[in-house]
């Protein structure tokens, strides 16, 4: 087991990083198996070696998305997606 941060520069591109209703943290920590929390403008990915780097590399990628056009790529929707404005409750 292994832990890493990611020093990200303002919460505004923590939100976007994270994704809406935190999307994009969520489908890393489904898919990699990985613990992905966040606090102090930094996020914290925890788990299985090979996950924990892979998952980093993947919110580093998207930190430097959403520094260059201000948003990550939208996630697929539906009724609780993204785009309806609400939550889903997980």
């Amino acid at each position: 087991m292994s832990e890493r941060s990611i020093s990200i520069v303002n919460w505004e591109t923590l939100a976007g990083v994270l994704g809406p209703c935190d999307q994009h943290a969520r489908m890393i920590r489904e898919v990699l198996g990985v613990r992905v929390t966040a606090n102090n403008n930094k996020i914290y990915v925890s788990g299985e070696d090979a996950a924990v780097l892979q998952a980093t590399e993947i919110l580093e990628r998207l930190q430097s998305l959403v520094r260059a056009r201000g948003s990550a790529p939208a996630s697929a929707g539906g009724e609780n997606g993204p785009d309806s404005g609400r939550c889903p409750a997980y």
